[in-house]
């Protein structure tokens, strides 16, 4: 499995300090893996654009925040026959996977949108 970033370029190209360095290299191989997912695998390995690694370090950012967040705070509580509400990220109906792969998306698109590694079409 390819990481299309590593701690150094996080910390000082990147600029990061989110991520602690302990959870990088897993965070970041679950981001390659997105990125390689939405580029349908033209990315090449041995040459790895800075745009690409940019895009894997902001993904990155995106997983860790969202396997680190616990419950939302609270937006309502009853106290007669105990009733709380958090406030989420989701609309009513939307999974909390969806939200995670649209925040992925929107992370990634900055640095990819000019590089054709997004495009759907034939060439």
């Amino acid at each position: 499995m390819v990481r299309y970033a590593d701690l150094a370029f996080y910390m000082t190209e990147y600029g990061g300090n989110i991520i602690p360095n302990e959870q990088f290299q897993r965070v970041i191989t679950r981001a390659s893996t997105y990125i390689k997912a939405i580029t349908f695998s033209r990315v090449d390995e041995n040459n790895i654009p800075e745009e690409v690694k940019a895009a894997a370090c902001a993904v990155a950012e995106v997983i860790y925040k969202a396997e680190s967040s616990t419950e939302g705070e609270k937006k309502s509580e009853t106290v007669g026959k105990l009733s709380v509400s958090y406030v989420t990220e989701q609309a009513d109906g939307q999974i909390k996977e969806k939200v995670l792969r649209k925040k992925q998306y929107a992370a990634a698109y900055p640095y990819l949108a000019t590089t054709g590694l997004l495009y759907r079409g034939c060439f």
